[in-house]
């Protein structure tokens, strides 16, 4: 009796484990791109999103600490102060880098949560940043 328990746990807890595996895995698949780089990380192009999506893009890189510095924090109030202007009512791209969502054109996003992506992020949000001083 005792061996049928034991085992039962053991098949318990290899199931456990290839589940988590399974959600490991799907995680990598979504932030791999189809580039050339044989499963490198794709870079989302930046150039689709409007400036007041690059905008908030930037404000939250910089809320996130995925660029940092003077530099950083210049352009970010420089551009939203522009794309808000007077009224400072945002509209819905700017909502949408608000949430970590870069516009990709075509009605894509690109999540930049970070955990399993973390260095995807900071290489878009450091083109976010070229991109917004070229706004300017």
């Amino acid at each position: 009796m005792w061996n049928t328990c034991a085992a039962s746990i053991v098949l318990l807890a290899q199931i456990t484990i290839a589940t988590a595996h399974a959600q490991l895995l799907d995680q990598l698949k979504g932030a791999m791109g189809s580039g050339q780089g044989g499963g490198a990380l794709a870079v989302p192009s930046v150039n689709q999103a409007s400036p007041s999506n690059i905008a908030s893009v930037l404000q939250y890189c910089v809320q996130n600490n995925y660029v940092s510095g003077g530099s950083a924090t210049s352009v970010k109030d420089s551009l939203v102060s522009k794309v808000t202007g007077s009224n400072n009512t945002p509209d819905s791209q700017f909502q949408q880098g608000s949430n970590g969502f870069l516009d990709t054109g075509n009605g894509s996003n690109f999540s930049l949560g970070g955990g399993i992506r973390e260095q995807l992020t900071k290489k878009v949000c450091d083109l976010a940043l070229s991109h917004a001083k070229s706004l300017l």
